[in-house]
C-alpha cells in the first residue's frame, strides 16, 4: 500500500482483531517465564542492604549489583513498590515491602525479592508475570527473614534448566528489530505485530494488572502534548533520563511506554537502511550511582532511555541528551523536560491541537451514536484545563501570528482550508481507530469513518483548541466524585489504541521522509543542492505531521534525516514575504 497510514491501520486493525480472539487466561493460562535468579535483599544495620539468599544460573552476577538495583533511594519512604532494572542479557524485577518494626530493627524491616529473565523471552523478559509471586515472597520474608522455604521451592518451579524452557522460550520469544522480520499479510505475521509492537502475547485476552502497558493513560496524562517532542526525542535515539522519587513503579512504566510509542513498526523494514537495525532504544528502567560507570560506556551504543531516584545523577550532564523531571510536590504540575544544556523541551502548538483530538477520541471510546445533541452538548461544553499550560507549549512565532492574520485578510477561506488540511491529516492517525479498537465486532464502515473525521474537524474549530488543552479521559468525569475507577479492560482498550495510534505517527514520519529522500535521489528536480542536501518544502514538512512554525521540528527532521539515512535534509522554516522579500 502506497499511503503509511491506510497500511499502518491494516496492521493495527489486524492484530487487535487476533487479540480479541485469543482465549481468555482462564481457559488457557500463560506459563511465566523461566527465571535465571531468584534473590533476597535485606537491611542489615551493620553494612545496609546485602543479599542474604541467592540461586542462579552459573556466572550470573548478583552481589554488588542486585541490592542496589533492587533497592533505589527513597524506597524507605514507602510501604511496597515494584522495581524494573536490566543487567547484561536479564530482565529484572524485585518486589520491596517495609513493616513496622521494633526498636530492635530501628523501627522497621525492608525486604525486597527479585528475579532475572532472559531478555530473550520477550520485551522486558515479560518479568511483569512474576510480579504478584514476588509481592507474596516479600510479605512472607519479611517476617521470617531466616525461612528460605518458599524462595526455593519458587526457584525450584521456575529456574531455567530444562528442554521444556527451549519451547517456552520459542513460545515467548519476539523479534528485536524491524529488519529482523519482513512484514507479511498472512496471519501469523500479523500475531507477532502485537508482540513486537508491545510485548502483548498471544495467548493473553485481559493483561496482567502489573503489566506496564496498562499505565499508558496515566503516562498521557501526566505529560500532556509533551509526549510528542518526548515520542521524537526517542526517535532520534537521544538518551532519555527520568528523574523521579519513590515509589518508582510507576516511573519504570513511563519508561516502558516510551520505548513501546518509539518503536519501529516491522512494516518499515523496506524503507530504512539495512544498516539502521541497530537503532533501537534500550529501556533500561532504573538506574542509580553505581551504573554511572556503565551509563558512560554506552556512548556510542545509541540511545536509552532510563529512570532514576538519585538526584546526582541528574547533575551529570555528560551521561545523558534529555533530562525530564517528574515533580513530587503536585501532581498537576507538568514535568520539566531539558536537553542537556539547560534548554527547556516544549510541545509545539500542533502538539497541543493533536494532543487535544486524541484525548476528545479517547473519551468517545465507550460512546455509540447517540445523535447530534450528544455532539451539541460537547461542543458546548468547554475543555477540561490544568494549570500553567503556556510553560508546557511554545508560543505562537511572530511569522505564524503574521501569516494567519494576512490570510485571514486576504482570504478568510484559504486559511480555513489549511487548517481544515491539517486537522484531517491528524484525524486520519485516529480515523476508525477508536471504534475498531474497542469493539471489534462492529467496525466503521469507511463511509461512517469520513463522517465521524469530519465532525472531529469541525468540532476542533469550535473549541479553539491552539488554546485550551483537554485532559485526557481515564475513565471518570472531573464532575463525578464517585466514580467507579475504570476496570482492567477498559484500561487495556485505551492503552491499545495509544500504542496503534504511535504507531501510525512513527509511520507517518519515518515512511513520509523515506518517500521524499527516495525521490528527491532519484528524480532530482532541483532538491538536491550543491552541499548534497535536501530543501524540503511547508507541505511536505506539515505532510510528515510536524509543525511547520517551529524550529524544534525543523532540528528534528535534519537529525532523523542524519541518523537513519545519513542524509541532510533541511527544512528553514515558513516565513512571511513580502514582493519576494522575506520580512519574519
Amino acid at each position: 500500500m502506497d499511503n503509511p497510514i491506510v497500511a499502518a491501520y491494516f496492521q493495527c486493525t489486524t492484530f487487535h482483531h487476533i487479540f480479541h480472539k485469543m482465549p481468555h487466561a482462564s481457559e488457557a493460562p500463560e506459563a511465566l517465564p523461566p527465571i535465571a535468579a531468584l534473590f533476597l535483599v535485606v537491611f542489615d544495620q551493620k553494612i545496609g542492604y546485602k543479599v542474604s539468599w541467592q540461586r542462579s544460573l552459573p556466572d550470573t552476577r548478583i552481589e554488588g549489583i542486585a541490592e542496589y538495583k533492587s533497592l533505589p533511594s527513597g524506597l524507605h519512604n514507602v510501604k511496597e513498590d515494584l522495581i524494573y532494572f536490566t543487567q547484561d542479557d536479564f530482565a529484572g524485577l524485585s518486589a520491596f515491602v517495609s513493616k513496622a518494626a521494633g526498636a530492635a530493627d530501628r523501627n522497621a524491616r525492608f525486604v525486597a525479592v527479585g528475579v532475572y529473565v532472559p531478555l530473550s523471552y520477550g520485551r522486558l523478559g515479560r518479568a511483569w508475570m512474576h510480579a504478584q509471586g514476588l509481592r507474596e515472597l516479600a510479605n512472607s520474608s519479611v517476617d521470617d527473614q531466616d525461612n528460605y522455604d518458599t524462595l526455593e521451592k519458587y526457584w525450584q518451579t521456575h529456574k531455567l534448566n530444562s528442554s521444556s524452557d527451549e519451547i517456552r522460550a520459542s513460545a515467548l520469544q519476539e523479534p528485536s528489530s524491524p529488519a529482523a522480520v519482513k512484514p507479511s499479510k498472512t496471519k501469523n505475521r500479523a500475531r507477532g505485530i502485537l508482540s513486537e509492537v508491545a510485548g502483548f502475547s498471544v495467548r493473553e485476552h485481559v493483561l496482567s494488572p502489573d503489566h506496564p502497558a496498562l499505565s499508558m493513560p496515566d503516562f498521557m496524562n501526566a505529560f500532556g502534548p509533551l509526549v510528542f517532542p518526548l515520542h521524537r526525542a526517542a526517535l532520534l535515539r537521544k538518551r532519555i533520563l527520568f528523574v523521579g522519587h519513590a515509589p518508582i513503579q510507576r516511573t519504570c512504566n513511563f519508561v516502558y511506554n516510551l520505548s513501546i510509542f518509539s518503536n519501529i513498526p516491522p512494516s518499515l523494514a523496506d524503507v530504512l537502511p539495512s544498516d539502521t537495525a541497530s537503532h533501537r532504544i534500550k529501556p533500561l528502567f532504573n538506574v542509580g550511582i553505581h551504573d554511572i560507570t556503565e551509563l558512560k560506556n554506552m556512548d556510542n551504543e545509541g540511545g536509552w532511555v532510563a529512570c532514576t531516584t538519585d538526584d546526582i545523577i541528574a547533575t551529570k550532564r555528560d551521561l545523558f541528551d534529555v533530562l525530564v523531571e517528574l515533580s513530587p510536590a503536585s501532581p498537576d504540575q507538568w514535568p520539566k523536560v531539558t536537553t542537556t544544556d539547560g534548554l527547556q523541551i516544549l510541545a509545539t502548538q500542533r502538539d497541543l491541537r493533536r494532543y487535544n483530538a486524541l484525548s476528545r477520541e479517547l473519551s468517545h471510546e465507550d460512546e455509540d451514536d447517540q445523535g447530534a445533541q450528544a455532539l451539541q452538548d460537547e461542543d458546548e461544553a468547554g475543555p477540561l484545563m490544568r494549570k500553567n499550560e503556556a510553560a508546557i507549549i511554545e508560543p505562537p512565532s511572530w511569522a505564524a501570528i503574521a501569516y494567519s492574520s494576512f490570510l485571514w485578510w486576504a482570504s478568510a477561506g484559504e486559511s480555513s482550508t489549511a487548517e481544515d488540511e491539517e486537522s484531517e491529516q491528524d484525524a486520519s492517525l485516529l480515523e476508525d481507530l477508536v471504534r475498531t479498537t474497542s469493539a471489534p465486532t462492529t467496525p466503521l464502515t469507511p463511509t461512517h469513518g469520513r463522517k465521524r473525521r469530519r465532525s472531529s474537524a469541525s468540532r476542533q474549530k469550535k473549541r479553539n483548541s491552539t488554546t485550551s488543552l483537554t485532559r485526557l479521559v481515564t475513565g471518570q468525569d472531573s464532575d463525578e466524585e464517585d466514580t467507579d475507577p475504570p476496570s482492567l479492560e477498559e484500561t487495556q482498550q485505551k492503552s491499545m489504541i495509544l500504542i496503534a495510534y504511535f504507531y501510525r505517527l512513527t509511520t507517518l514520519v519515518m515512511s513520509g521522509l523515506a518517500d521524499i529522500i527516495s525521490s528527491a535521489e532519484e528524480d532530482g528536480n532541483g532538491r538536491v543542492n550543491e552541499d548534497d542536501s535536501i530543501q524540503l518544502n511547508a507541505e511536505e514538512v506539515s505532510g510528515l505531521g510536524l509543525d511547520i512554525w517551529s524550529e524544534a521540528d525543523a532540528k528534528f527532521i535534519a537529525g532523523l534525516s542524519l541518523l537513519w539515512w545519513d542524509r541532510h535534509v533541511s527544512w528553514n522554516g515558513r516565513g512571511v514575504e513580502l514582493c519576494g522579500v522575506r520580512i519574519c
